[in-house]
């Protein structure tokens, strides 16, 4: 049997009625021909996995690549596993 956590439906007081507008924001940086990326950070103290969204100006993959690099470094995030995978039985 599985069990799924819960998922949340809002986010600092802002109701989301579908997963698209969780993540609507995320794409904006996209169309304006922004460069982003996202990296894992951590685990909440109920295992849920922590990510981080950086964004740069256009072209300046080399800066935001440098930029997350360091983060990882200092925070050492670098040795931090996924959570592990799940096997369904069916």
């Amino acid at each position: 049997m599985r069990s799924d956590p819960p998922v949340e439906q809002s986010c600092n007081g802002v109701a989301f009625e579908n997963y698209t507008q969780w993540f609507a924001i995320a794409y904006a940086f996209s169309l304006v021909n922004g460069t982003a990326l996202s990296m894992p950070c951590g685990f909440t103290r109920n295992y849920l996995p922590v990510g981080l969204q950086v964004v740069a100006c256009p072209r300046a993959e080399a800066s935001l690549l440098a930029g997350a690099r360091l983060f990882e470094e200092i925070f050492e995030l670098r040795g931090i596993t996924p959570i592990e995978p799940r096997v369904m039985h069916l």
